[in-house]
């Protein structure tokens, strides 16, 4: 995603828009800010507004979105919104800090994924251990 974004960069916008780079801005977009939603529109003005948004920000989220791990699977399938976090979460494509955060704040119990995030694997083992710890002592 950075090298997209990066090839998008090098040109300008007049140069974008008579080009095949247009549909490369609309993915991009797409991706990195709709959370693969569809743009609102594509006509010429949106698509600069979109172009300007991601010459701001585009490069330091393609950057934070290649960080992302995604080795949990939930059971539960379609988007859905939670109170507590103000936002709504696509459990299809859940990342593991969301989906950790939605076990810690008790929205998904174990129970709904059939593999569970990496972080929560660690913390289960700690806490073992620790249990195990205070037995010995």
């Amino acid at each position: 995603m950075e090298k997209e974004v990066e090839i998008l960069l090098k040109h300008d916008f007049e140069y974008i828009k008579n080009s095949e780079l247009c549909l490369s801005l609309l993915k991009i977009y797409s991706i990195l800010y709709l959370k693969g939603g569809k743009p609102s529109s594509t006509c010429v003005n949106c698509m600069r507004k979109y172009y300007n948004e991601i010459k701001k920000t585009g490069l330091m989220k393609a950057k934070k979105e290649a960080e992302k791990t995604y080795t949990n699977k939930c059971k539960i399938k379609g988007i859905k919104y939670v109170r507590k976090a103000a936002r709504h979460f696509d459990f299809s494509n859940l990342c593991d800090v969301d989906a950790q955060w939605l076990l810690d704040n008790d929205v998904l119990k174990e129970s709904d994924f059939t593999t569970l995030p990496e972080q929560k694997q660690v913390k289960k083992k700690t806490v073992k251990k620790s249990k195990d710890e205070i037995q010995k002592n």
